[in-house]
């Protein structure tokens, strides 16, 4: 009988061992994952951010372009005006 009561608690014991095991590595697969899901998503919004950057540095020259632009037009129609009297 000891040795069927020594089998049974040893089976329990591995068993309880190696439940808690697997919860510890899922665990810490699941830690992983999350914080790969972190990293991918931090680095996604700085992408982004550097696009919004590029875009705004886009816009703010085609703006100064366009003041240019209409500084030349301007003095030059100017000019010809004031020939022209």
């Amino acid at each position: 009988m000891e040795t069927e009561e020594l089998i049974i608690v040893s089976t329990i014991s591995s068993t309880i061992f190696i439940t808690g095991l697997i919860l510890v590595i899922i665990g810490l697969v699941s830690s992983f994952n999350k914080k790969r899901v972190q990293q991918r998503q931090k680095y996604e919004l700085e992408l982004k951010n550097k696009e919004l950057e590029m875009m705004n540095a886009v816009v703010q020259a085609q703006e100064t372009e366009r003041t240019n632009i209409a500084r030349n037009l301007h003095d030059e129609v100017g000019a010809i005006l004031a020939m022209a009297q």
